[in-house]
C-alpha cells in the first residue's frame, strides 16, 4: 500500500482525504542542460562579435534567438524547481468532492469528481505519467491564466489531457495514486 499521509481538516469547509507530497529530491535536469546552453550560445556570440567573416551576423541573429528561448525555457524551469523545494503548497490532495494539483507551476489546481472521466498510467522516455483525464479540457485549460495555457495545451496534444503528473514529481508510486482514484471514480 502506499505510503500516503493521512491528511488533517486545513480548515473548517476543506477536508483532505490524502495527501501526495512533491518530490523535493529530484535533479533538475533542464536547469542544468539549460544553464549549460545558455553558457555555450554566450561564448559563440562573443566569438562572433570578434569575428570577420561576412556570414556571422547571420549566425549571431541566430544564437541570439536561440538565447532567448533558452533563457525563457530555463527560467520557467527554476521556478517550478524552486516552488517545489520551497513551497509547502506543492502537493496532490485527494478531496471528497474532487483532486487539487498544485504539484507545479502547471498544474490546474481544483477538479471536481464530475469532470474526471478515467484515470491511466503511460510511459513515456522512461518515466510513468499520471494522466487524469477530464471530459473537457478545455475548459480546465481556460480557467488557467494565459502564460499557463499554451503548456497545458501541449499536455494535451501528448498526453489527451491537461492534467499530467510526472512519477518524478511525486514521492509515491502512480500506480497507487492511480488505484485510490479509481476507486474514487466507481
Amino acid at each position: 500500500m502506499p505510503a500516503f499521509r493521512q491528511a488533517l481538516p486545513v480548515s473548517r469547509n476543506t477536508i483532505h482525504l490524502m495527501q501526495i507530497s512533491a518530490n523535493r529530491k529530484r535533479v533538475p535536469i533542464l536547469i542544468i542542460i539549460g544553464v549549460s546552453l545558455i553558457v555555450l550560445l554566450s561564448m559563440a556570440i562573443i566569438n562572433i562579435k570578434d569575428s570577420e567573416d561576412p556570414d556571422a551576423h547571420q549566425r549571431l541573429y541566430l544564437y541570439i534567438g536561440l538565447m532567448i528561448s533558452c533563457l525563457y525555457y530555463t527560467s520557467l524551469s527554476f521556478a517550478d524547481y524552486w516552488r517545489t523545494l520551497f513551497s509547502n503548497r506543492a502537493t496532490f490532495f485527494i478531496e471528497p468532492d474532487g483532486v487539487v494539483d498544485n504539484l507545479s507551476i502547471f498544474s490546474c489546481g481544483k477538479i471536481s469528481w464530475d469532470e474526471i472521466s478515467t484515470v491511466e498510467v503511460r510511459q513515456a522516455l522512461k518515466t510513468n505519467f499520471l494522466i487524469i483525464q477530464v471530459h473537457n479540457p478545455d475548459s480546465i485549460i481556460s480557467r488557467q491564466r494565459k502564460w499557463k495555457q499554451r503548456t497545458l495545451k501541449g499536455f494535451q496534444k501528448k498526453f489527451g489531457s491537461p492534467v499530467v503528473i510526472s512519477q518524478k514529481r511525486i514521492e509515491d508510486k502512480v500506480e497507487a495514486i492511480k488505484d485510490v482514484l479509481a476507486d474514487h471514480l466507481r
